[in-house]
């Protein structure tokens, strides 16, 4: 049966669109994308059954993205959100301050004045609470209870495996994503996410395109290309994903929606 699915998201959502070009010929569906890049996507709000702009700049990637001033939710059998400005990097730049002891290695326990050494299970409850008070959740909680009938919800892409062929790194996170314990840190961040969203709102990454559990295959991220689709994504961009990552991901979230019980 064809459903009307909208697709609404930041840059992220360039690598479903590409990949969407893949899949349509194996479905009935109808979707629609709604793309609004970097801090703009913050500007949306969610009103009387619809998603709106607030301003200048972000009604003119509705505009470009979908040719409309507004998304009635009334309208769509599901609405996938992507990323809204929730990722597992500014996530976890809590781990400036706050850490677990799992997440010092023993040649680096004389560090541990540098940081505010926690439980697992307070640790926990910090990440829970950034992601509570994110945008993304805020939105995608708006939408939940303004009249869409299905909502799912794709977190930020996790970094290339690229990222592993680096001997510095600039965000210090990157370099615990990159190290022993950067699985642990990834399940931290994604049982968060579910936890605070729904699991069964959440998309995880399927485990087999991943690389130590923590970082995203970089076959899925060499040639990504920027939301308006005629440029790449500069080198050092690790975290944009490709046409294949689009499809393989849109793909697995057509199968979850289809087994969920709001799907109309």
């Amino acid at each position: 049966m064809a459903r009307a699915i909208c697709v609404i998201g930041n840059s992220h959502i360039g690598a479903l669109k590409l990949g969407w070009e893949r899949l349509k010929g194996n479905y009935d569906h109808q979707l629609s994308f709604l793309g609004v890049p970097g801090a703009h996507f913050r500007k949306l709000a969610v009103q009387d059954g619809k998603v709106v702009a607030t301003t200048q700049i972000s009604q003119r990637y509705f505009s470009k993205t979908m040719d409309t001033e507004a998304i009635a939710l009334e309208s769509y059998d599901a609405i996938i959100v992507v990323a809204a400005g929730l990722g597992l990097l500014k996530t976890m730049e809590l781990t400036d301050r706050w850490r677990p002891y799992w997440l010092l290695d023993d040649g680096a326990l004389g560090a541990s004045a540098e940081f505010d050494l926690v439980s697992t299970k307070v640790f926990e409850e910090l990440v829970a609470a950034k992601v509570r008070k994110s945008f993304a959740h805020k939105f995608v909680s708006r939408i939940s209870q303004q009249g869409a009938a299905a909502v799912l919800y794709m977190p930020t892409p996790l970094p290339s495996s690229d990222a592993k062929l680096r001997t510095q790194y600039t965000n210090p996170v990157l370099g615990l994503l990159t190290g022993a314990k950067g699985r642990e840190l990834a399940s931290v961040y994604f049982d968060a996410v579910e936890k605070v969203m729904r699991s069964e709102r959440v998309m995880r990454p399927p485990a087999h395109i991943l690389v130590d559990g923590a970082m995203t295959d970089s076959r899925y991220s060499r040639g990504s290309v920027r939301l308006d689709s005629e440029s790449d994504h500069p080198e050092h961009d690790l975290q944009h994903m490709n046409a294949d990552y689009g499809a393989l991901i849109l793909e697995a979230a057509l199968d979850r929606l289809a087994g969920n019980s709001d799907w109309r």
